[in-house]
């Protein structure tokens, strides 16, 4: 019964490090989706800024 109950730990700590692992790449991933989309964001304010200017002047 010990042995059983030991092993049905150490399975359980495996199953948790394995998606603490998983999510910590998601976490990453995301942050990198994040930031390419911000950058895409401040490109898009940036034209939209200058597109201003050039249609003001005409």
């Amino acid at each position: 019964a010990e042995i059983a109950s030991r092993q049905h730990t150490v399975s359980s700590v495996t199953r948790l490090e394995a998606e603490a692992k998983m999510l910590r790449k998601d976490n990453i991933d995301l942050r990198q989706y994040i930031l390419a989309l911000q950058s895409e964001v401040y490109g898009a304010r940036l034209s939209a800024k200058y597109l201003d200017k050039e249609l003001a002047g005409r």
